[in-house]
């Protein structure tokens, strides 16, 4: 293909390409869109000649001839299945082979011929080029068939077109559609369904888009088993939510290897997962976090989320996370992490230099963990929430445990606080007013714990040092319309939504004692 551009204002590009005896004709703006024409003739001499004509009629109009991007040839990708039979069952192992990356994982087939892949089954390694990862994947076929293992089936994964210099022109434009639409229209050439999906989101069809992504499905997803939900972007892949239900027949740690290997995980920069495991107190997401970074594309994927499912799955407090201590060296480029988790982990001495944001979800946070995440090496954090939770689900926290936190250890990029779900607001409040945070946030979280008559004493006694904030968050708490008037009346910068009620009141000795008050989430 021979590609022309016309400078001026709005800029346009001519193309031409020739295949066998058809010549097919590009035109139109550089912002995208535009027309063409195709044309089959008698001979590809004639095809030629009349290129020839073409090309002389368009430069005398102005035309100037620009170089293409190379075009990347194609990984090498390969995949080979073999079972054999021991006394109890029949197993197999996937040996694949992507680019440079050679591994394999094993399993179990099921009497129906079900794969029940076994997630401490697999390897993977990275050869310093693909010609010595090829060596690597025969001598892998080799010493499996070497030990009897037969094989039965081919399933090639599906070819991932590569085009570095188009993908850096995307990757440097995130917000403009023209690179994107540039790159469409190469993978459409390529024959790869990426293309029209791009194509067909970028003009503004998107259900159309998503039909075509659902046809091809399998190919570019890599699985059949389990659908994921894709956020887009100029018509690619973004952002992806990951679960798996209970039979527990496809791993999510398995899964995520099959989306993140697929064509669909090129530009995947956020991904959120769902439960591991549904029974109580087995959950882990080490595991999954490890498939992550074995990824090609490890180092952007820079959103983790660990919290899409609800109590119909799993008890918040009866859930688990696992051990992450180990895992922060690999993380260094990690600018978001949501751990939703009441029954914890281990989260051992955190180092990550690049994160933004950090949520931390519970129903009953202890004071191990708050102990981690209070002494965390985070400079550039900016975002902190943490819900301490309710000491009837495993809460043992106290003001002392915050006070680093308050004294802004730590946290020089800190500009939001959010301490939420909190049996702590009768006394939180005069400890943040006199802080060394505070001056410092623009906004402050107070949301859905247990504040009401004392807590909003105490706001209202010291409402000059939350006035800087763009907002305070008090909504779903158990203030009733008195105690938010109050507040309102000396701070505009209240969100009060949602107040949740609370039993009656009561004075025991001339001492008021307020009952009914329970955190949002403890269960």
């Amino acid at each position: 293909m021979q590609r022309f551009e016309l400078a001026g204002t709005p800029g346009r590009f001519w193309e031409v390409s020739q295949e066998a005896a058809r010549v097919r004709l590009r035109w139109g703006p550089l912002t995208g869109g535009g027309q063409a024409l195709e044309r089959a003739f008698a001979s590809e001499t004639e095809a030629a000649v009349y290129i020839a004509q073409q090309i002389a009629a368009q430069r005398a109009r102005g035309y100037v001839e620009v170089e293409l991007p190379v075009r990347a040839e194609a990984e090498v990708l390969r995949e080979q299945r073999f079972d054999w039979t021991t006394r109890a069952e029949r197993k197999y192992r996937v040996v694949s082979q992507r680019g440079p990356v050679v591994g394999w994982q094993g399993g179990t087939v099921g009497a129906d011929g079900t794969l029940v892949a076994i997630p401490s089954e697999v390897f993977r390694r990275t050869f310093p080029s693909v010609a010595e990862a090829s060596v690597g994947y025969g001598e892998l076929v080799a010493s499996i068939e070497y030990d009897g293992a037969v094989p039965v089936d081919v399933h090639p994964p599906a070819t991932i077109h590569a085009n570095p210099e188009l993908e850096a022109l995307c990757e440097g434009s995130p917000d403009s559609p023209d690179p994107w639409a540039v790159y469409a229209d190469w993978l459409i050439a390529q024959g790869d369904p990426r293309g029209e999906v791009a194509a067909l989101h970028l003009a503004g069809k998107p259900a159309a888009a998503r039909r075509v992504l659902a046809a091809h499905y399998a190919q570019l997803c890599g699985n059949e088993e389990r659908p994921i939900a894709l956020e887009l972007r100029h018509g690619f892949a973004v952002a992806a939510t990951l679960t798996i239900d209970r039979t527990g027949v496809l791993p999510l740690d398995v899964l995520t290897q099959q989306v993140l290997d697929a064509p669909i995980a090129r530009f995947l920069q956020s991904l959120r997962f769902g439960l591991a495991h549904f029974e109580s107190h087995t959950n882990t997401w080490r595991p999954t976090l490890d498939a992550v970074l074995r990824a090609p594309h490890a180092s952007r994927i820079r959103e983790r989320r660990f919290d899409a499912y609800s109590y119909q799955d799993c008890e918040l407090s009866w859930t688990t996370f696992g051990d992450f201590s180990t895992a922060w060296p690999a993380l260094a480029n990690l600018e978001l992490l949501h751990l939703r988790s009441g029954a914890g982990g281990t989260l051992g001495t955190i180092v990550l230099p690049n994160l933004r944001t950090f949520i931390r979800e519970s129903g009953g946070l202890t004071s191990t963990e708050l102990a981690a995440i209070a002494s965390a090496d985070w400079p550039r954090l900016a975002h902190l929430e943490i819900w301490t939770g309710s000491s009837n689900h495993g809460s043992d926290i106290t003001l002392h445990h915050l006070v680093p936190i308050l004294a802004g250890r730590g946290l020089p990029a800190l500009r939001h606080l959010g301490i939420v779900n909190s049996e702590l607001s009768d006394s939180l409040i005069a400890e943040l007013a006199r802080s060394e945070i505070l001056p410092q946030l623009h906004s402050l979280d107070l949301s859905r714990g247990v504040m009401a008559q004392v807590a909003a004493d105490s706001l209202v006694a010291h409402a000059a040092a939350f006035r800087h904030l763009a907002s305070l968050d008090l909504s779903a708490n158990v203030l009733e319309r008195a105690e938010i008037d109050r507040i309102r009346a000396v701070l505009d910068n209240v969100i009060t939504v949602g107040q949740r009620e609370r039993d009656e009141d009561e004075y025991e000795d001339d001492e008021l004692v307020e009952l009914g008050r329970y955190v949002s989430i403890g269960e």
